[in-house]
């Protein structure tokens, strides 16, 4: 008995014609995916690298900075510079003791986080400026001095609190009585 199918495949076809625009679409297409997906990864990877200019803007930094500036804003707001000499100037460096605890606690950041937010080494230097300042005025009003205190200014000539406001939008203001010691009484010594 004669089997069912014959020995040749009698259904075999012809392959479709392709239409060389496809077969070049079929290699080049796939390159090109690979290329914009390593683009799209290089840029990817640039912008998160990159530091807005002038501000601090890395999540590690900023949390930190917002946590060790609300200790700092709450105690010196709950010091009011007042009374004598001595007991003024006690109190003023109550309130420089902590602005200088601020300053140590976003130092404990380690240093490339410090470093991967660029403001924030100028940004605390400002800090430190500022801290200086009013070191040397509590010392002044120990001592009797009834002059207003003078915040240093940055080099343009601005207010240095009014830069390093800029630097942390929203994340830490410098407390008003930290440039004015007496803006509680408004009146000046």
């Amino acid at each position: 008995m004669p089997s069912y199918l014959p020995d040749e495949d009698v259904w075999r076809y012809a392959p479709a014609p392709v239409a060389r625009g496809w077969r070049r679409l079929a290699v080049v297409g796939p390159l090109v995916a690979v290329l914009v997906a390593v683009g799209a990864v290089g840029v990817a990877l640039q912008a998160r690298s990159q530091d807005t200019r002038g501000t601090l803007d890395d999540p590690r930094v900023t949390r930190m900075v917002a946590q060790a500036c609300g200790i700092m804003t709450s105690a010196v707001a709950q010091v009011r510079v007042d009374g004598p000499a001595r007991l003024r100037g006690a109190q003023l460096a109550d309130q420089n003791l902590e602005v200088r605890r601020m300053i140590d606690r976003v130092r404990t950041l380690s240093p490339a986080v410090r470093r991967a937010d660029r403001p924030l080494e100028a940004w605390l230097t400002d800090w430190e400026t500022l801290l200086a300042a009013r070191e040397q005025y509590a010392r002044q009003v120990s001592g009797g001095f009834r002059g207003d205190f003078r915040p240093p200014t940055a080099a343009d000539g601005s207010g240095l609190e009014q830069r390093m406001d800029r630097a942390a939008q929203g994340t830490c203001q410098v407390p008003a009585t930290l440039v004015d010691p007496f803006a509680y009484q408004d009146v000046s010594v």
